[in-house]
């Protein structure tokens, strides 16, 4: 569930991110990236409200959460299997 907030409060970034890669104005354009952004959000905010910057916020979060949970189980399951393998380590000397 962590994950899933995660990506839903981080979906403006990445809304901003795509349109930065997509912008073939900005790209030719070297303008500072603090300027893109801001830009880019105003952009996205005047167009379409918070709508526009929360676009594809449910693609997001139904990947986000798969993608969290197997990598929680193989860090959990990694973690298990190296404390098994050397089980002197966990001891402090």
């Amino acid at each position: 569930m962590a994950g899933g907030l995660a990506g839903a409060l981080t979906t403006p970034l990445d809304v901003v991110k795509t349109q930065l890669q997509s912008d073939p104005v900005h790209m030719a354009v070297a303008q500072p990236i603090d300027r893109g952004v801001i830009r880019s959000m105003r952009n996205a905010y005047r167009l379409e409200g918070m709508r526009g910057l929360f676009r594809g916020v449910v693609a997001r979060v139904m990947w986000t959460i798969p993608q969290s949970s197997i990598l929680f189980v193989a860090y959990e399951s990694l973690l298990s299997a190296m404390l098994l393998s050397f089980p002197d380590s966990t001891r402090i000397k």
